[in-house]
């Protein structure tokens, strides 16, 4: 990977944390984080797989836990949904510290 490369990743997992940062404090709707972390992990380039699958794992978690709810007749999320997203936010926030610190680490 080229430095190049590098500092183009890192500036999307930049955006990733803060994005993710902006839906914790509540600025930020859930569906907006979705498609915004969806957009952001597609533009990685020369990815490393083994985290960018389990990026997209978490990712669905989110997004099958809001078409849950909107397909409810009163947009909610369950005590249990909660939890999922709690648990899907924080291993994407794993995820990508891991990623960030695999990066940082490579020479040109």
């Amino acid at each position: 990977m080229n430095n190049e490369v590098k500092e183009y990743n890192l500036r999307q997992i930049n955006l990733i944390e803060q994005k993710i940062a902006s839906y914790k404090i509540n600025q930020k709707s859930l569906r907006w984080l979705i498609d915004d972390l969806h957009a952001l992990v597609k533009q990685i380039q020369e990815p490393q797989t083994d985290l960018i699958q389990k990026f997209i794992s978490s990712w669905a978690t989110l997004e099958v836990t809001y078409a849950l709810a909107v397909d409810r007749p009163i947009f909610s999320f369950t005590d249990n949904e909660k939890v999922l997203i709690n648990e899907a936010i924080t291993e994407l926030r794993n995820i990508i510290s891991t990623y960030k610190t695999r990066l940082t680490a490579i020479e040109e």
